[in-house]
């Protein structure tokens, strides 16, 4: 038994040139780019349509973004606390931003010495000490302080809270903090 393969052409037809013999995903023809302001006008020629439904004006009303609307943020809930500028201003901040800017704050309202290394964030008599922050929850009495390594050159901790008109600070020895024992 012997088998053969024989070539069969196919008249298959690009969508994209219209030629026959490939299609469109080994069309070698070149994607022309077109302008915003040509798909716009030709969307409205071709499309008898009274109501632009990707307009704000049109999705504001669907269920999805009614139910975002209403939902309680982090910076609604400082609002309604009647949290001042301030304190507004820094938890509108991204979590990075924040968490930079709440240790240069720290640092200064402190005086804190200079960092020894990238292991910590200042030095305040002689002793090194890591800096973390943290902002309520939306709707939520309760924070969480990320990133505490306990292998980094520190000996103690500062946790920052930013409360509603202030800062609430705890400071606690890294020793106690990690069960090391001395």
């Amino acid at each position: 038994m012997y088998l053969t393969t024989k070539k069969i052409v196919s008249k298959i037809k690009c969508s994209i040139c219209k030629k026959e013999g490939h299609n469109k995903r080994s069309c070698n023809t070149t994607n022309i780019l077109v302008s915003q302001e040509k798909i716009n006008t030709k969307t409205y020629e071709n499309l008898e349509m009274t109501t632009d439904i990707l307009h704000a004006s049109y999705w504001r009303n669907t269920n999805t973004f009614k139910s975002i609307k209403d939902k309680q943020t982090q910076i609604k809930y400082y609002k309604s606390m009647n949290s001042c500028e301030e304190v507004l201003q820094l938890v509108d901040l991204e979590s990075k931003p924040f968490g930079t800017e709440s240790e240069k704050i720290i640092q200064e309202i402190f005086k804190l010495g200079p960092r020894t290394s990238p292991q910590n964030d200042g030095t305040l008599n002689g002793k090194k000490i890591e800096i973390k922050s943290a902002r309520y929850w939306a709707c939520k009495d309760d924070c969480v302080w990320q990133h505490l390594e306990p292998d980094y050159d520190y000996e103690y901790a500062l946790f920052a809270l930013l409360d509603f008109q202030c800062w609430k600070i705890w400071g606690i020895k890294k020793t106690l903090l990690m069960g090391i024992n001395c």
